[in-house]
């Protein structure tokens, strides 16, 4: 997926381990699990906005992973939607 491509798509906050260019900092913890949106991305790390206009940087490696994760959970269950209506 390109940069652009990541441009609003809504992802989680999340705790992580501070890497080089990117540190998790106390005030973060209230977004763990907080669904927010992807406003910039840079070579390294991803900023995303909160619901109350509040933005932070996470590691950029850990939001791909996350939002490849949320396309596999939506995959089964498309699937699983798809083996319920065959019967019917």
């Amino acid at each position: 997926m390109k940069d652009e491509e990541l441009i609003g798509l809504e992802v989680e906050g999340f705790r992580f381990n501070s890497v080089s260019k990117c540190s998790f900092a106390p005030p973060m913890e209230k977004y763990i699990g907080v669904k927010g949106v992807i406003k910039r991305v840079n070579s390294d790390v991803i900023g995303i906005q909160f619901p109350n206009k509040d933005s932070w940087s996470y590691p950029k490696e850990l939001v791909l992973k996350q939002l490849e994760l949320n396309k596999e959970e939506t995959d089964l269950k498309e699937l699983f939607n798809k083996i319920k209506s065959y019967g019917k």
